[in-house]
């Protein structure tokens, strides 16, 4: 009865852990608290760098520094992943716009998650972002796990050749870590 008892109490613990975190995700999304840093990509027989990784990273004022393992899902699956994708292009957008007024013309690839995917407006959104910011839609490369490409066979090819149409580079991210072969995502 004691161990049954000591693993409710920790499986409460952890309840109310999670719910803790949600919430401070939720006010970090708010405020924009989730920060856009940028990766250099060099290659390796050049030494130049002509592309920068973009990664979500979050530092709370009471838990520290937050795994992206931890609040990405979380962010998922409480729905805030399309504010926080958002947050992170716009932050992206205009750090583009920064560099190539440095004269740096730097690619950024920046993933995108199934949701923002499956949103209506999501490629008109993009495309409104970079006329607001006056930049090239092959500024970017825009990353998709095999999940999220293959959640919904019967519409993912349309809306991928209509960012593709748009001019924006495509790549998959973490292929081969899933269940996906290169049949089904032909």
């Amino acid at each position: 009865n004691q161990v049954v008892w000591a693993e409710e109490l920790r499986g409460q613990h952890a309840q109310r852990q999670s719910a803790r975190l949600r919430q401070r995700l939720m006010k970090a999304v708010e405020r924009g608290d989730i920060q856009a840093w940028f990766q250099p990509i060099v290659r390796s027989g050049s030494g130049e760098c002509d592309m920068v990784e973009v990664l979500a990273r979050w530092h709370d004022e009471e838990l520290g520094w937050v795994s992206p393992a931890t609040f990405i899902p979380m962010a998922e699956e409480s729905g805030l992943i399309s504010a926080m994708g958002q947050s992170i292009w716009e932050q992206t957008a205009r750090q583009q716009v920064a560099w190539r007024a440095q004269g740096h013309h730097l690619q950024a690839a920046v993933n995108v998650s199934s949701r923002q995917l499956y949103r209506q407006d999501f490629t008109e959104h993009l495309l409104a972002s970079l006329r607001q910011h006056g930049l090239p839609a092959d500024a970017f490369v825009l990353e998709f796990t095999e999940s999220a490409a293959l959640q919904d066979v019967a519409d993912a090819p349309q809306r991928l050749q209509a960012l593709r149409r748009a001019g924006f580079v495509l790549a998959l991210d973490d292929f081969g870590t899933g269940y996906a072969s290169l049949s089904q995502l032909h």
